[in-house]
């Protein structure tokens, strides 16, 4: 979507116009900061609603054979450990994006380092997606192929995970190999 809102924005590059803003009236550094905006405000929400609502699921009783509180433990304990490149890096990872701030509120990370993280993540995020598309799109082969360069983009979005999970299961296949 931010790739796609910078494409649409990029008639500013080909035409020259000194204020970034298109023959539609869109101005990339007024798309840029409202959709940052946006990402840091679903993101806090998501947040808080982990953190005071996310504990009580674990109450739930038709709820505690998937939900643990073991799970809890460990996720306080990874939140402690690995949790600040998590909220960076899910930023660009499709529905890990949506369950990371909800986690962390649950886990309890501490709301100034979380929202540190938090912010680092979505300007860096927003930026490098929406100025790709606004630099790229107006490359002839981008606009031509609109749908294609798309699909490569949620696919490179899902690579790494897929590349940790490989690595994870060829680890324990190795250790198993030689138990």
């Amino acid at each position: 979507m931010l790739f796609a809102a910078g494409v649409v924005t990029a008639g500013a590059a080909t035409s020259g116009s000194a204020n970034c803003e298109n023959a539609n009236g869109l101005n990339i550094w007024i798309l840029i900061p409202l959709m940052i905006l946006a990402v840091l405000t679903g993101d806090n929400v998501n947040y808080f609603v982990g953190r005071k609502i996310g504990i009580r699921l674990f109450e739930i009783k038709s709820l505690r054979r998937i939900l643990k509180r073991k799970y809890l433990d460990r996720t306080e304990k990874f939140y402690e450990k690995y949790g600040k490149q998590t909220i960076i890096l899910a930023r660009y990872i499709p529905i890990v994006r949506t369950f990371a701030p909800f986690v962390a509120g649950i886990g309890r990370m501490r709301y100034g380092t979380y929202l540190t993280y938090c912010v680092i993540g979505g300007v860096t995020w927003v930026c490098a997606l929406t100025l790709s598309g606004y630099f790229f799109g107006a490359i002839p082969f981008v606009k031509n192929n609109f749908e294609l360069v798309i699909f490569a983009i949620i696919l490179l979005s899902f690579l790494p995970p897929v590349i940790q999970y490989l690595r994870i299961k060829m680890k324990d296949k190795k250790s198993s190999s030689i138990s």
